[in-house]
């Protein structure tokens, strides 16, 4: 009998990342070696709960990927875990996000996730 996969869901998400060392999420991001130059992008998503770090996107300068995920950041104090997909000009910290209490990992990761 073939059973329909589970959807991952964005909690489900953070909780397997908080378990995954700093170094695997940035191999995983194509973060190992030198940065790249002036103009490269770094895409990538954070998923977390309660009050966005909003100075984590001036510290990497990064901004959200899309309006929606702009309304994300926005939503001062809810305990709904979220994935926000962010755009930035600096390599992005994991030790500083996993800090705040978010967790960043690749945008293929999220794809799919039931928010």
């Amino acid at each position: 009998m073939n059973t329909v996969p589970k959807m991952l869901t964005a909690r489900d998400l953070l909780a397997r990342l908080r378990m995954t060392k700093a170094p695997e999420i940035e191999n995983a991001l194509g973060l190992t070696g030198e940065p790249y130059g002036p103009g490269h992008l770094y895409r990538y998503a954070v998923v977390g709960a309660g009050l966005f770090p909003f100075d984590q996107l001036r510290n990497e300068m990064a901004y959200p990927s899309s309006e929606e995920d702009a309304d994300k950041m926005a939503k001062i104090m809810t305990a709904t875990t979220r994935v926000v997909r962010l755009t930035g000009h600096k390599r992005p910290s994991v030790g500083a996000w996993r800090y705040e209490g978010w967790e960043v990992c690749p945008l293929a990761t999220v794809k799919g996730v039931d928010e």
